[in-house]
């Protein structure tokens, strides 16, 4: 399957095993370390956990021992809780090809409350999360 042209919905469990892969095949390609977490909140019922536990992933990157899993960890250095309507369209803008609009739908989900941080990340993890979030935006739907 072409991953140029497969669209996976955001936060389904497609998606959530393509980041798990994107995360983990570029990171020994990147010189960072870093702790991370997405929990994402009011998701559609078809998107939900069937164990109850909360949608969202997690990675400690550390090159060839980087490590994904499919759960938030409340203890990872960078933890980002995102309401999955708001965020929705913002997932599907590619920093790297129109930055302004990707900053300022950023803007607008943290004033409003789809997006609250906790933690703070280096450059070099910043630089990583851009190149996986604008690799995400390229395939979801």
């Amino acid at each position: 399957m072409d991953v140029n042209t497969e669209r996976l919905e955001y936060a389904g469990e497609a998606w959530l095993e393509r980041i798990g892969t994107v995360i983990t095949e570029l990171a020994p390609k990147m010189d960072v370390r870093f702790s991370m977490s997405e929990t994402f909140v009011n998701v559609p019922a078809r998107l939900r956990r069937q164990d109850g536990r909360p949608v969202g992933w997690s990675c400690r990157v550390d090159g060839a021992k980087t490590s994904f899993y499919r759960a938030p960890d409340p203890l990872a250095e960078y933890r980002v809780r995102l309401d999955w309507a708001a965020a929705r369209d913002f997932i599907k803008i590619e920093y790297g090809a129109n930055p302004e609009r990707a900053g300022a739908a950023l803007d607008v989900l943290l004033r409003t409350g789809g997006c609250v941080r906790f933690g703070a990340k280096s450059a070099a993890a910043d630089r990583f999360m851009l190149r996986v979030h604008d690799t995400m935006a390229r395939m979801t739907a």
